[in-house]
């Protein structure tokens, strides 16, 4: 009998999940399905690279971070899918097309949408539309002067660092700490470093609204809350607001979700649903949404899914391990050749100037690898096999 495991969304924690089980089709007779509304794979933490680089070279470095779907599972015998999905049932699932998929398994890793342009749009399914949205995204940064970031989680550091030198940049942070906790404060204390070094207009603490623009005019002006400074500039980038893609949970689930994130057992199933396994950005667990963290779930989930399959192959009943979370990792790039890392608890590298050149190779290595299937595959084995023995429970993440 056919093991139906069906997966959805073609992220981080999905491709590497797929890839993974993969291996065991022929010994389980598993077939292995992954849906997603786009045709192609991005990796996402490279995207800020693509959109700091100038216009003539933007495809070639945009083609380094993506990989065609049906071509790259295909090899690796898992089905693919281009679709959205309109709703989860117990036992199947719609499709906008409103085919049905049944499944024995489910996976859950629709991800999060995030500001354009650092992840895709609905209307940029295909490559080449994703190709024209980045493109149309770097002309209009090439003709502005005054630019303008607002937040300073990872990707609102990583496109800053991108514009130093380069425009007459503003950084707005509703916060007055950035990076809190994270390597001891160490991290965050080099990006403001480097922001005040090079002259940015930094305000911290406060929040900004955009004011009615003038007609006709390309100038874009935004008031802080709390001072009233007035940010007069002609782009803008929004690097606030991850939202969980779990939309197609809640007609069925909905009290499982919790502002829109799904609430699993130490297991990652839904409570009840032992046949429904969620991870990636959407679940409710007090960890840094990250690829790194992505792809520790997807290893955890895999090595319990086996554990499930190899004892119902015995006719017993299946002992799976609980998650206990990762001590994080971090590596972020301050422009095309430097960064900051952190490996908790062992590592912290900020550097001088602005940022350390260890680091910023460090992040590029990390984007071969994860581009690589076999190697990404071998890679996070080891960084799995390493977590597990070293690894803090989790709390519950606070409502």
């Amino acid at each position: 009998m056919t093991i139906h495991i069906l997966i959805l969304g073609g992220g981080a924690a999905g491709i590497l999940t797929a890839l993974k089980l993969s291996a065991i089709k022929s010994k389980y007779g598993l077939e292995v399905t992954l849906v997603d509304p786009k045709t192609y794979f991005e990796y996402t933490p490279g995207i800020v690279a693509v959109l700091g680089t100038p216009l003539d070279k933007l495809e070639k470095k945009y083609q380094e971070i993506t990989q065609d779907y049906q071509e790259l599972l295909g090899s690796w015998g898992v089905n693919f899918i281009q679709d959205e999905v309109e709703e989860v049932q117990q036992s199947e699932v719609i499709l906008k097309s409103q085919k049905r998929l049944t499944y024995t398994y489910l996976i859950v890793a629709t991800g999060s949408s995030y500001p354009s342009p650092f992840k895709p749009t609905s209307t940029e399914t295909t490559y080449a539309e994703r190709l024209k949205a980045l493109k149309e995204d770097r002309a209009s940064l090439e003709s502005a002067s005054r630019v303008l970031c607002v937040g300073l989680g990872p990707v609102g550091i990583e496109m800053a660092g991108e514009l130093i030198g380069t425009k007459d940049l503003s950084v707005i942070h509703g916060s007055d700490e950035v990076l809190p906790g994270i390597g001891g404060g160490r991290l965050g204390e080099k990006v403001l470093s480097v922001l005040k070094q090079n002259d940015v207009n930094l305000i911290l603490g406060e929040k900004a609204e955009e004011k009615s623009p003038e007609s006709f005019s390309t100038v874009r002006t935004f008031v802080t809350d709390k001072t009233r400074q007035s940010v007069e500039v002609e782009k803008v980038y929004i690097s606030t607001g991850l939202t969980p893609n779990t939309k197609c949970l809640e007609k069925n689930f909905s009290s499982f979700l919790n502002k829109g994130f799904v609430r699993v057992n130490e297991y990652f199933q839904i409570p009840d649903h032992s046949q429904i396994f969620c991870i990636g950005d959407i679940i409710d667990i007090g960890e840094q949404k990250l690829y790194f963290t992505a792809h520790m779930q997807a290893m955890h989930l895999f090595k319990n899914i086996t554990n499930l399959l190899a004892s119902q192959a015995k006719g017993q009943e299946p002992e799976l391990m609980p998650y206990l979370g990762v001590r994080l990792a971090m590596v972020l790039s301050i422009g095309p050749s430097r960064g900051i890392a952190f490996i908790d608890p062992v590592l912290n590298v900020v550097g001088f100037g602005r940022g350390s050149y260890i680091a910023g190779a460090m992040k590029w290595c990390i984007e071969r690898i994860t581009m690589h299937p076999s190697t990404k595959i071998l890679v996070n084995e080891v960084l799995y096999f390493i977590q597990k023995h070293r690894s803090p429970a989790l709390k519950p993440k606070d409502d």
